[in-house]
């Protein structure tokens, strides 16, 4: 039987990338599904969406959402569809373009009005043993890392 080499560790840096990878996405699972069950009414992908949406300073095309976001713009339109059903956004086709802009509705603010000190707690309970600075490092890596997915290509 061959040795298993999975787990043989031969650069300390290398290991430790590759628990860092692992761990993104393990981590995204269990915000995800913690979130999904604590928010009930929309998904975690749903709220990410709408997020985006509201830091625009105008509504938004379903192409800079997709930009944004790191999907695809038949992605961002499968979940407005939804959202728009729900009532928490409209989309809107502008004269003489193909442009479909996504605007917030009332229920998106009455939503978010009601939920932020929810979040604000949980985040505050998701965070509770990461000091300030820790926070800023954690960041700081996270938008190097986020650079070079971009530069990242598979042969």
């Amino acid at each position: 039987m061959e040795k298993n080499r999975v787990f043989e560790v031969q650069d300390e840096f290398m290991h430790t990338k590759k628990i860092i990878f692992a761990e993104l996405f393990i981590l995204q699972n269990k915000i995800q599904t913690k979130f999904d069950k604590w928010i009930g009414e929309i998904s975690s992908k749903q709220f990410l969406i709408l997020i985006i949406v509201a830091a625009f300073p105008t509504p938004p095309s379903l192409t800079e959402v997709a930009l944004r976001a790191g999907c695809s713009r038949q992605n961002i339109k499968k979940v407005a569809a939804v959202l728009e059903k729900k009532g928490f956004i409209s989309l809107s086709g502008e004269q003489g373009s193909r442009a479909v802009r996504i605007v917030l509705q009332q229920k998106f603010f009455d939503f978010y009005d009601s939920f932020i000190e929810k979040a604000e707690l949980g985040l505050n309970r998701l965070f509770s043993t990461v000091s300030s600075s820790e926070a800023s490092s954690f960041l700081d890596s996270l938008k190097k890392i986020k650079e070079n997915v971009e530069k990242v290509q598979v042969e």
